[in-house]
């Protein structure tokens, strides 16, 4: 029976691996690549789906023809340990995942904002699902070293084309517009390096894995790709998130790399880093010397600049939390609270307000952003459950995403919402191997 079953059903194993692996590399390669690539992810589950549930009834009815009937008590501890032989046992992301976006939902009740920003933002909002579909539709090592090395690939790809652009050559297939002047082939200077700086960390801690695919000088490719990837986001690069994203992974790689008794001393690692690429990458100084510029600009009344435009959003939300500090004004609704906390003053278009949180905690209340932290925690616990390069390339990526969220809104944003969600989901794959009950193979 089971041969049989392989026979009938093998095929949509192999079309969820390569709907995830066709999204692992659209996330580096445009945002309409991305949109393709993800219904295919969802077909693939809702396949898998319907797979599971047809092998629990064959194999309910297998055991129930058996010479000696088993009890029902028997048979519901099989249906408990098929149900449960998915990769979300045991971890709290999922669960998170499936809260916050419930309110969000619910949230609908009690907005002001018109359906069609009610449906935008939504769908928005849904693309934190690649985190459990990911982890739903890739069931083993193996399947998730082939998904982490297309997702690599295209990075490299991007990388590449980069340094090609910033040769002067020309390159047809670059389709952003910031691709002759920011070097950023297919996304935007600020999303391009904040990607670079999360695949050098998976890169650096999945180094033995890649050295031995990458052939006889595999070892050594490993170190130059990431001396690429490093000087493409530090000295090319002008995305200053980008650069703050990198010493955080520095950070991450320094506290694995020290002996554990001189591990305290990664405290000072991110302030050595910031000194040296201060003094070392004219660009990195020339953007962080900025900032005070523009935070004087904001207190003077000028919103010009992308730090004071930060700081008018942060403000006006804040002021916004104030007037529906529970609920919030509904999923959504965002522009008309900011409208609202303005209070007949001018302000300017905009649609989020570049914070992650505020955006939850204006449209979904405080209940919203306490559900919005814990799936950034449930993440950080989860990570301390799998295989240790998994665990603490999880936990590099988990930092870049909780600081790009205090400026931005990756979470929401087209492509690199779905560049981080499937990094997450594919590191929650490698679990600690563990005996597995021969009943449910």
């Amino acid at each position: 029976m089971q041969n049989q079953e392989q026979a009938k059903f093998g095929w949509v194993e192999n079309f969820a691996l390569f709907a995830t692996c066709s999204l692992a590399l659209s996330v580096s390669l445009g945002v309409a690549m991305v949109s393709i690539s993800c219904l295919l992810v969802v077909l693939s589950a809702l396949f898998l789906f319907i797979k599971g549930q047809t092998r629990e009834l064959l194999s309910v009815r297998g055991l129930n023809s058996l010479e000696n009937p088993v009890s029902s008590d028997e048979l519901s501890s099989v249906k408990r340990q098929l149900s449960q032989s998915g990769l979300f046992s045991n971890l709290w992301t999922p669960w998170a995942i499936g809260a916050g976006l419930l309110w969000i939902v619910i949230s609908i009740f009690w907005s002001i904002s018109s359906w069609s920003q009610i449906g935008a933002e939504l769908v928005r909002s849904a693309r934190i699902l690649v985190i459990p579909l990911v982890l739903y539709n890739i069931r083993s090592e193996e399947q998730v070293l082939k998904v982490i090395g297309v997702w690599v690939w295209g990075q490299i790809f991007v990388i590449l084309s980069s340094y090609w652009l910033w040769l002067g050559m020309s390159a047809p297939w670059a389709l952003s517009e910031e691709a002759v002047n920011h070097f950023t082939p297919y996304t935007t200077s600020l999303d391009q390096p904040i990607m670079s700086a999360v695949t050098f960390g998976v890169i650096w801690f999945f180094k033995e894995h890649f050295a031995k695919v990458w052939g006889k000088w595999g070892g050594l490719l490993v170190y130059v790709v990431l001396a690429l990837f490093l000087v493409n986001v530090c000295f090319l690069m002008i995305g200053r998130s980008g650069m703050l994203s990198m010493i955080l992974v520095l950070t991450v790689i320094g506290w694995w790399t020290l002996k554990p008794k001189f591990r305290k001393l990664a405290v000072f690692i991110p302030f050595i880093i910031f000194g040296l690429l201060y003094f070392a990458s004219p660009k990195f100084q020339d953007r962080i010397s900025k900032i005070p510029a523009e935070v004087s600009e904001y207190k003077k009344g000028k919103i010009e600049t992308s730090q004071a435009i930060r700081l008018e959003f942060w403000n006006r939300s804040v002021q916004a939390i104030t007037q529906k500090p529970l609920l919030g004004f509904g999923v959504g609704s965002w522009p008309q609270a900011y409208i609202i906390a303005l209070n007949g003053e001018e302000g300017i278009q905009a649609d989020s307000p570049h914070q992650q949180f505020l955006l939850w905690w204006v449209e979904e209340g405080s209940v919203g952003f306490i559900l919005l932290v814990a799936i950034y925690v449930s993440i950080l616990l989860d990570a301390y459950k799998l295989q240790l390069r998994a665990k603490y390339a999880l936990i590099s990526t988990l930092n870049v995403l909780f600081f790009t969220s205090l400026m931005n809104c990756p979470l929401q944003g087209a492509g690199i919402s779905e560049f981080f969600c499937l990094i997450i989901g594919a590191m929650m794959v490698l679990k600690p191997i563990k005996k597995i009950n021969p009943l449910i193979n």
